[in-house]
């Protein structure tokens, strides 16, 4: 059984991460409803097996009180000191892959590689993410240096992707790591046009990612001496966490005009590794759940799509920020009904979806931003650690909003559970078990609980973000909702010339 002691710090951390104002939940409060979301719940389920507490996601999420977690941990044996054989089977693995050596495309990596062909439904894009900053005043040179640090710091944004579906880091880049278009003394109609023309070339752009071009800058010198950072970031070497990792060490390396130092020993290639022999029981038995629902699951949602539509691959943004007052009404309402925030706007955005598609009953495509705390490191790597779910949005039977969001906050905890057989495994057995292919391309995706996108010294450095979109292979609407000045950020990314 787990010691007391630990028992109490553990549960302790909990507690001060939902104190506020002087307040802290109780032992049968639920801590749902004092503001603990999924990603916050993964992380702690995370720590307590790396702590030697076998311990899921699901069980904390089945009865979320202090109360009922201390009697679960209390009931669980520790894991003993010495390696499992698992793990020294892991050590194995990450031995077997030595520095600059290819190793294999995680799951949603290879999802992006293989998206890119204009052959796949809905392909010939990159999943990538594109943002520009006014930067008050930029200095080139110390931006090239900064850009530098990083890609010495951070390997996978030296990645290449191989035609054998193998990945590879790459010696530091030899070509010039900021592009530089001088405007200073253009008028300022040039001005706008050219900016304009940067931006819809930048952000329906293929990085070379054969050639380990997955990181690309740019800088627009403006007169006045301003500037405008172009900042492009393909998703097959960085996540939503990695992409606040990357820029924020962006910004310390600029303001600082130093180095980052050396990459840490422990990489995203070991992580995987590791990663695969740790979770290759889980997966065997969640693939086993999902195989005795397979026929049960709806496709995709159908909405109104020109399937004739020139230049498919358009998407345009849409976007609206929630002031903070506003987030935080929002959030106390949910907190009363037992949902986060994050579930409340799921269900706002499902129900929007339903409005439009033919079937009542349809897939969400929802990823999961999770990195298994292998090693002390791991919160600082750059790569794609990105997993996902499919949920069972079903509008047939009339319920209240709030029984609608528990609802689907209670299926998100069990099939999280059950995402070590992750949604794009379980769209290639859809694909496999129906004889034709499968897609989820409605796209909800929540980074709320990973704290702002572009952190204080972020915004100080490079100025305010002025553009933001996103683009994915096989994705037709993606929603994201965001941390962002204290607010919520929610954005609708979409394929302009399919959706009617």
């Amino acid at each position: 059984m787990t010691d007391r002691s630990t028992i109490d710090a553990w549960l302790d951390e909990v507690r001060d991460l939902l104190t506020e104002d002087g307040e802290a939940p109780g032992e049968a409060d639920n801590l749902i409803e004092w503001g603990l979301d999924s990603i916050a719940l993964m992380s702690v389920a995370s720590k307590w097996r790396r702590e030697g507490t076998e311990v899921s996601f699901g069980e904390l999420a089945a009865e979320p009180t202090l109360r009922q977690w201390r009697e679960l941990l209390a009931a669980r044996a520790p894991a003993p000191a010495a390696p499992a054989a698992s793990e020294l089977a892991s050590e194995d693995a990450a031995e077997a892959i030595a520095p600059g050596e290819a190793f294999p495309l995680a799951p949603l990596q290879h999802a992006y590689w293989v998206g890119r062909e204009d052959c796949q439904q809905m392909g010939g894009v990159a999943a990538h993410l594109y943002t520009e900053f006014d930067a008050p005043a930029a200095d080139a040179e110390r931006l090239a240096r900064a850009v530098r640090a990083v890609l010495r710091r951070h390997p996978m944004l030296r990645a290449t992707v191989r035609g054998d579906g193998t990945q590879q880091v790459l010696p530091e880049r030899a070509y010039d790591p900021v592009t530089v278009v001088d405007l200073r003394s253009a008028s300022s109609e040039d001005v706008a046009a050219e900016l304009e023309s940067l931006r819809q070339h930048r952000s329906h752009q293929l990085l070379d990612i054969e050639a380990g071009q997955v990181f690309d800058v740019g800088l627009t010198l403006l007169p006045q001496g301003r500037g405008r950072i172009h900042l492009d970031v393909d998703m097959v070497a960085a996540d939503a966490r990695s992409y606040r990792v990357l820029l924020a060490d962006l910004a310390h390396a600029y303001a600082r005009d130093t180095d980052l130092g050396d990459a840490s020993e422990y990489t995203f290639a070991r992580y995987l590794a590791e990663h695969e022999v740790a979770t290759a029981a889980a997966i065997e038995r969640d693939r086993r759940w999902w195989a005795d629902r397979l026929d049960e699951l709806p496709g995709a949602p159908e909405l109104p799509v020109d399937a004739k539509a020139a230049d498919p691959g358009r998407t345009g943004r849409r976007a609206r920020w929630l002031r903070p007052e506003v987030r935080d009404q929002l959030t106390e309402r949910a907190r009363r009904h037992g949902v986060t925030l994050a579930m409340a706007l799921a269900t706002a955005y499902a129900e929007v979806i339903g409005g439009w598609s033919a079937q009542s009953r349809f897939l969400l495509n929802v990823p999961l931003f999770d990195r298994e705390p292998l090693h002390a490191d791991i919160g600082g790597l750059v790569g794609d650690f990105t997993s996902s779910v499919l949920l069972d949005v079903d509008l047939c039977e009339k319920v209240g909003f709030s029984a609608r969001a528990r609802r689907l906050q209670a299926q998100l905890h069990e099939r999280a559970e059950h995402a070590a057989f992750s949604g794009v495994h379980l769209l290639r057995e859809l694909t496999r078990a129906r004889g034709e292919q499968v897609v989820a391309p409605v796209v909800y995706t929540s980074a709320l609980g990973l704290g702002e996108l572009f952190d204080a010294a972020v915004l100080r450095e490079f100025g305010e973000p002025v553009w933001i979109i996103s683009q994915g292979p096989q994705v037709l609407l993606d929603a994201q909702v965001t941390e962002l000045h204290g607010g919520v950020l929610v954005n609708w990314d979409v394929r302009e010339n399919l959706l009617m």
